[in-house]
């Protein structure tokens, strides 16, 4: 299975599960399905703000661990973003703060051995499809 991946706009795109919505035993409690896929729209600028907020973040904890006199350019040095770390953000804000929408990924209303591998499998496909993304605004935006 793969995910559907448009380009909606100039910096949106458009990732649609809709190959993941085959009917289950589930479905019928299901908000998503065939007919009414899950779909995310994904703009560069989501990426862009996913990158900030990992950065600050990192950027919060090195200053704590810092030496007094460590300056500024030193300690921002020491701060790496992985694209991982932006996808990881991406997913959490799209995917995980629905999961009671979603339910044959939610942990809390079906087998967690079920789900676990279920949540595994679409975010390997949601993370190849966000480097396709990410490569496209790389171009068009100041992500590193």
């Amino acid at each position: 299975m793969s995910l559907i991946y448009r380009i909606a706009g100039l910096n949106e795109f458009e990732i649609t599960f809709e190959e993941y919505c085959v009917p289950c035993k589930f479905q019928r409690r299901c908000r998503y399905g065939k007919s009414a896929p899950l779909t995310l729209a994904i703009d560069c600028k989501d990426l862009l703000q996913a990158y900030e907020k990992e950065r600050y973040e990192q950027m919060k904890i090195a200053q704590k661990e810092a030496d007094i006199e460590d300056t500024y350019e030193q300690i921002e040095s020491r701060i790496k973003v992985n694209t991982r770390q932006i996808f990881s953000n991406i997913w959490k804000k799209k995917i995980k703060e629905h999961s009671e929408e979603i339910l044959c990924i939610n942990s809390r209303k079906l087998d967690s051995m079920l789900t676990s591998q279920r949540g595994g499998e679409w975010w390997a496909e949601f993370a190849k499809v966000m480097k396709k993304i990410y490569q496209d605004c790389k171009k068009q935006t100041s992500l590193s």
